[in-house]
């Protein structure tokens, strides 16, 4: 009689229990260690969401499997010095030794634990099972896993759900801009991301950020934390589309000063409107982070009901602090208190063409 196999565990405890993916009527016949995890899933899915596993696995050079194995295919993980891993068939490699991971896990060229939680997501989206996004971290990590098991189509598929979910994308700590992994201070990266994924959500809520924050000393500045400028500037389809809804923004807001230049003095030399001075004391010496001026300025006319010629003006200021971001859920619109204090959000990104065939099911 043949042997059981181990029994589903929904969390890895710490024996390193296997994580079994089940299936209605199926067995899984796929056993797939991940470092120091199992996982034991069907080929079925791997062949579907995956083009690595669906050219791979019945590979004509793959080594076929012991009479004894539960499983038709094994594979295990090899990882090369610089700490990229892969999986590769049980018969033609051998697994990197407890020892050897060890020693790359101390230099920092690699985080099991990381590595492990990204994998895990990455099965638990061709499952079509819920998962999580707790930082920019994982989108990247699992955009990058994706990438190199040909299954970028099911992970933005089944991204939505996680990113609207999100405590980290919709009310994340973005105070602290030298720690933090809010994708308002990590756009670049995951602007990349997104246009890897084809997912048009997360490209269109990072082309907002990006169009924020958007400063040649950022793009030309040697300091790793503004790495991801570096790389979006050496995309000339991208930096493309941000330079051009960057000028969008630059736009709106010099219609905003010419509706102000137009009330401030009339025809017959008649001032109509012109902001306190609390309001002009709000004014920074960069025009654009001058979204709390603006937003004062909104505030003033608001509260004294104008209505003739400072509607112009109305209109173009309700234009330039609208905000086009679709994930965030802070409550903070552009200009006011808190973390977007000094942003504009308005750069038409909803209208931004995307830069993919978005017919396409398979890349």
């Amino acid at each position: 009689m043949a042997p059981e196999l181990p029994s589903e565990s929904s969390e890895a405890p710490a024996k390193q229990a296997p994580i079994i993916f089940r299936l209605p009527h199926q067995t899984p016949d796929v056993r797939l260690v991940v470092f120091d995890q199992e996982y034991h899933v069907h080929s079925t899915i791997s062949k579907l969401y995956s083009n690595y596993f669906r050219k791979f696995l019945d590979s004509p050079n793959k080594p076929g499997s012991s009479p004894s194995s539960f499983f038709k295919y094994e594979y295990v993980t090899v990882v090369d010095d610089d700490g990229i891993w892969a999986l590769e068939s049980a018969g033609k490699v051998q697994a990197i030794k407890p020892d050897a991971l060890a020693l790359l896990e101390s230099s920092g060229k690699i985080s099991v634990k990381s590595e492990c939680a990204i994998f895990r997501k990455l099965m638990s989206a061709m499952y079509l099972r819920p998962y999580t996004i707790d930082s920019a971290s994982d989108v990247i990590g699992l955009t990058r896993v994706a990438d190199f098991y040909c299954a970028l189509p099911i992970v933005s598929a089944t991204l939505n759900g996680p990113l609207m979910s999100s405590e980290y994308v919709a009310k994340g700590n973005i105070k602290n801009r030298d720690t933090t992994e809010h994708v308002h201070f990590k756009a670049p990266e995951l602007l990349l991301a997104a246009h890897k994924l084809r997912h048009g959500i997360l490209f269109r809520e990072c082309l907002v950020h990006i169009v924020d924050f958007l400063d040649d000393s950022r793009r030309l500045s040697q300091d790793d934390s503004y790495k991801g400028y570096r790389l979006l500037a050496q995309n000339d389809v991208l930096y493309r589309i941000v330079l051009e809804h960057h000028s969008l923004k630059c736009q709106k807001i010099m219609k905003v000063n010419l509706e102000q230049i137009k009330l401030a003095q009339d025809d017959d030399d008649t001032v109509s409107f012109v902001p306190s001075a609390e309001t002009h004391a709000i004014i920074t010496h960069r025009p654009d982070m001058n979204a709390r001026y603006f937003r004062a300025v909104r505030q003033e006319l608001a509260e004294e009901k104008r209505g003739g010629p400072e509607e112009p003006l109305m209109e173009a200021l309700d234009d330039l602090l609208k905000s086009d971001l679709v994930l965030d859920k802070t409550g903070r619109r552009p200009g006011e208190d808190g973390v977007y204090q000094h942003c504009f959000h308005a750069c038409d990104a909803d209208k931004v063409v995307l830069p993919w065939n978005e017919e396409e099911i398979d890349w």
